[in-house]
Order: C-alpha cells, then structure tokens, then sequence
C-alpha cells in the first residue's frame, strides 16, 4: 500500500510540474505581437484539451 501511494504521489508531482509548464505557455501567448494576427481558431485552438478536461471523465472528446 505504501508503495502505491508513493507511485501516485510521484506522478502527481510530475502532472503537477507539466501542468505548470503548460500554463506558463498559455499566459504568455497573449503578450506575443503576432497574436493580434491569428484566427479564432489559431487563438482558441490549445484550450480545447481544458474544455474536453472539464468533462472528464465522460468520454465525449
């Protein structure tokens, strides 16, 4: 059991870090100057796997 736990703390702490990392991309590209220059979907496009996340774990996406 105690292994277990540790496997799931361990993976946490790395979905915790890639989650980070994704984040930091996605608050930084509305600062870009060719951000001004995409379509709705070039704009919206990377927030679809949050949109499909909120409806986890129905497996609609």
């Amino acid at each position: 059991m105690d292994r277990n736990w540790g496997d799931l703390l361990q993976e946490l702490r790395v979905m915790q870090t890639g989650t980070q990392i994704i984040a930091g991309f996605l608050l930084t590209l509305p600062f870009q100057q060719r951000f001004a220059t995409l379509d709705d979907f070039q704009k919206w496009g990377p927030f679809w796997p949050l949109s499909c996340w909120r409806r986890w774990p129905r497996p609609s996406c």
